[in-house]
């Protein structure tokens, strides 16, 4: 058991609905797949939790507008190893996730595993020891607009892949193994579905990529799994930094 309170953040968290609309669901029986869901991204990334921070106002509720600044998920991306998304969930953090926007050209991805502000706190604090990537085609329509965040409209690319870390204080580099081509092929087709079956306007569409954990180097004091940089190749969507 964690000794500290997990915290979901609702719009800075991906949500998966067992109903959807119908024309969604017939937009995917088109595709022949079942992944339908609806991913919410803030600033163009989302988590399924994050670590409460302690000294945030009204921890004991839940507040919409608030942005985790110790923990959350903006942390992957400020170029800055010594500050890092802490996952929430009870246990290890098995089967925990981030969301980004992916950019329109990536052929590699750096990750910093692990909490790097100290040697002494890396080795505290669980690592990734292996990653599950997985791609979604998605669409932000004129309906789910809100105050805060963008909710998307998505469905699965019918192809994973699987990052193995080494257990080490340093940027580990890995080739993207999706073809853009082929996911932005995919998304083109989502959108022409869609658009034969609804009229309600399209605002934005995107490839969104998944990051879950998969497997972690335990801590020697807190079952938090936590990553402090995640850089998508050398050009970036908004929110997501590049870190040579």
């Amino acid at each position: 058991m964690k000794n500290r309170t997990a915290s979901i953040f609702r719009l800075n968290t991906v949500i998966c609905r067992s109903v959807l609309t119908a024309i969604m669901v017939v937009v995917c029986t088109a595709f022949s797949y079942t992944d339908l869901m609806e991913i919410v991204l803030r600033d163009d990334c989302s988590a399924t939790s994050e670590l409460l921070d302690p000294d945030q106002n009204n921890a004991d509720e839940e507040d919409y507008f608030a942005i985790n600044k110790k923990y959350g998920v903006q942390n992957l991306f400020d170029g800055n190893i010594a500050t890092a998304w802490v996952e929430g969930a009870e246990g290890d953090g098995i089967g925990e996730a981030v969301f980004m926007a992916l950019p329109d050209e990536c052929d590699s991805i750096k990750i910093f595993s692990g909490y790097g502000k100290s040697e002494y706190v890396f080795k505290n604090n669980g690592r990734v020891k292996k990653l599950k990537l997985a791609c979604f085609a998605g669409i932000h329509r004129a309906d789910d607009v809100t105050e805060i965040a963008d909710a998307y409209k998505a469905i699965k690319f019918p192809k994973e892949s699987y990052i193995e870390l080494e257990d080490k204080f340093a940027m580990q580099s890995f080739k993207f193994d999706f073809e853009i081509r082929e996911l932005k092929e995919f998304l083109e087709e989502f959108v022409t579905a869609y658009k034969k079956t609804s009229d309600t306007p399209i605002l934005s569409e995107i490839i969104i990529l998944k990051i879950e954990i998969a497997a972690v180097y335990k801590g020697a004091k807190y079952e938090d799994t936590c990553i402090s940089e995640i850089a998508l190749s050398n050009k970036t969507a908004s929110g997501v930094k590049t870190v040579k």
